[in-house]
Parts: structure tokens; C-alpha cells; sequence
């Protein structure tokens, strides 16, 4: 199921379980199974999509915030980090902007900018993915900028043995 995301959760309170069903009984899921305490779904990956399409046109209203490394986020239903995640990406990509020759700079104020976001949700399992996709966002981004650091000091500190200069 290439085009589809998996979404599996369990639960274990059979009045939650009946809530839970009902309140996604409109979402536009194309398999469906509730299982007495494992509840799966396939969720087309077009209507992700459209989901993040959705988030970005609401951090667009407060775009201005959402590239201040300082500017801190409050997420109460963070779900696996799907604000959180474009967030972050957008703070990161200004920074990386703003500060690609100053790799200090850019360390500090990506803790600065990390920290200032928070998430709550009542299930364990979405607040470990949503921990898990902010890592994976910091650690891609980090690599990413410290690559090319690294090729800014590959042209700029060079060994004197790979050219010869003549003292005649």
C-alpha cells in the first residue's frame, strides 16, 4: 500500500474505543477496522497532503512569528506534529538563511528556536511520533547546514602540501 499512511492505534477503554470510532467516521479513511482494543485505518496519502496544504495556509496568517527562532508555539492536540513539524522546518530554513556562514550562530539559535516549541496530546503514542518527526526534522537540517559549512571550509582551508611554491 505504497499511496497509503498506516494509522494504528490502541485502546484500551471500550467507551473511548466507541468515541473514537464515531468522531472518524467521517474522516476520509479507504479501509477501516476496529478491532475489539486495535484500531487501524489506511489513509490515502492525497488527503495528507491536503492536510499540510491546510497547516501551511494557517502558519502563513502568522508568518512573521513562525520564522523568529524566540517566537514560541503551543500546540494542545499535537497529534504526531503536524504544526509542529512546519513550524520547525520553517525556523530552520531561516536560520539556515540568515546565518550559513556563522555556524555558532546558527547552533545556538536552533536550541533557541527548538525549545520554544511544545506539544500536548492524551495518547503517549502520538507525542513519542511527534518527539521522533521533530528529531528526524533537526537532525536532516543539521546535517544539511553543517554540509555545507563544511564545503565553505573544503575550498577555504586547503594543506600547503598539495601546491608548490618556488623561493627562487
Amino acid at each position: 500500500m505504497a499511496n497509503y499512511i498506516e494509522l494504528n492505534a490502541v485502546i484500551e477503554d471500550a467507551d473511548l474505543a466507541e468515541i473514537v470510532v464515531a468522531e472518524l467516521a467521517d474522516f476520509p479513511f479507504e479501509s477501516f477496522s476496529n478491532e475489539p482494543s486495535m484500531l487501524k485505518a489506511y489513509i490515502p496519502q492525497t488527503a495528507m497532503a491536503d492536510c499540510m496544504e491546510q497547516v501551511n495556509a494557517m502558519l502563513d496568517l502568522v508568518e512573521n512569528e513562525c520564522l523568529r527562532p524566540d517566537s514560541r508555539f503551543l500546540e494542545p492536540a499535537c497529534g504526531d506534529g503536524n504544526f509542529l513539524s512546519a513550524i520547525l522546518k520553517r525556523k530552520l530554513t531561516e536560520l539556515r538563511r540568515k546565518y550559513k556562514k556563522s555556524p555558532r550562530d546558527y547552533e545556538k539559535l536552533s536550541i533557541v528556536a527548538i525549545g520554544s516549541l511544545y506539544g500536548v496530546d492524551i495518547m503517549n503514542d502520538n507525542v513519542e511520533a511527534c518527539r521522533e518527526r521533530l528529531f528526524g526534522i533537526c537532525d536532516a537540517e543539521y546535517t544539511l547546514y553543517f554540509l555545507v559549512v563544511r564545503s565553505f571550509f573544503l575550498r577555504t582551508l586547503i594543506c600547503s602540501s598539495n601546491f608548490a611554491i618556488s623561493f627562487s
